[in-house]
């Protein structure tokens, strides 16, 4: 094994978003019986939590569900900066995120949150200003626990609102992730840092001239042909969402289990064809037909509400 640790970071299509079993009854008893659904968390279901299973190594899924590229670029400087860090003993592999999620800090609550928006590209890419922005600092946690947190973005939405529409629209968001893109990339190769890029939704690393020099960075180098995770390209053509794999029980666009069980697979074969795992360990996944009929049978045995 050449690295003792594989991290991973993203948006919620590498969390494993749309498995919030512990919020969601319905999602805890349609996939019941594939994991034991106990430490209320994604990893089990996502596809990090798959390759855990593939590799020899271990495995620490850091991304999170509606954060963007700017919180991969400040934990990658914060766990890179740290004295005790060793670039040859870690692989790290970044899934980037689409335009539209920028990054805020609450000085009161000392602590990174994010609000996400839309560029209306029909309409002179202004800010879209319906739906507007959605901001959180733990999605899946400020809402349902109407916590300090919660409270924090309902004091501020409408400011961090109002300065989104005076400050953004598409061609001013487009360089920004462009440039911070090229200054993030650049630092990780200065430092020696060894990553892959599994997927980029934005696909600026494609069409910026200046960009392209990062694209042997990919670890799936054909531009239609790259993983991906968020099912913006290649996988959405697979259909293996959440929604597919349920008939539509459940209307979520995130990867299901069988897609989080492809997506690691691909990846652990393509690290094992590079060198960068030694062997792969043998795990009896269930098929994408077997899940499909578990969770079909476990639909049926979900009580009907009674009409009254």
């Amino acid at each position: 094994m050449k690295y003792s640790e594989i991290r991973t970071f993203g948006t919620s299509f590498t969390q494993g978003g749309g498995f919030e079993y512990w919020r969601k009854p319905t999602t805890k008893k349609v996939y019941e019986g594939f994991t034991p659904m106990k430490d209320n968390t994604h990893f089990e279901f996502s596809w990090p939590g798959q390759l855990d299973k593939l590799v020899d190594c271990n495995i620490t899924n850091y991304a999170k569900c509606g954060h963007g590229n700017e919180r991969i670029y400040r934990l990658v400087y914060e766990q890179t900066t740290d004295p005790n860090f060793n670039p040859n003993d870690i692989l790290f592999l970044f899934e980037l995120s689409g335009l539209g999620r920028k990054q805020i800090y609450s000085s009161k609550l000392e602590k990174y949150g994010v609000y996400n928006y839309m560029i209306d590209w029909k309409n002179g890419a202004k800010f879209k200003e319906q739906p507007g922005i959605n901001m959180a600092f733990d999605y899946y946690v400020d809402e349902y626990e109407e916590n300090e947190a919660w409270d924090w973005i309902e004091e501020n939405y409408e400011t961090i609102t109002k300065f989104t529409e005076l400050t953004t629209d598409g061609v001013g968001t487009k360089q920004q992730v462009e440039q911070n893109l090229s200054f993030f990339l650049s630092y990780c190769d200065s430092i020696g840092l060894n990553y892959y890029i599994i997927e980029d939704e934005s696909m600026l690393l494609w069409t910026n001239p200046f960009l392209k020099k990062w694209i042997p960075k990919y670890l799936f180098t054909d531009r239609y042909g790259q993983l991906s995770i968020t099912g913006l390209h290649g996988m959405s053509g697979h259909n293996f969402t959440i929604a597919e794999e349920t008939d539509k029980f459940i209307d979520d666009g995130h990867n299901g289990y069988w897609g989080n069980i492809y997506a690691a697979t691909m990846i652990a074969d393509e690290l094992l064809k590079r060198g960068d795992v030694d062997k792969l360990k043998e795990v009896d996944f269930p098929t994408r037909e077997e899940i499909k009929e578990r969770v079909l049978e476990n639909i049926n045995n979900i009580p009907k509400p009674k009409l009254i």
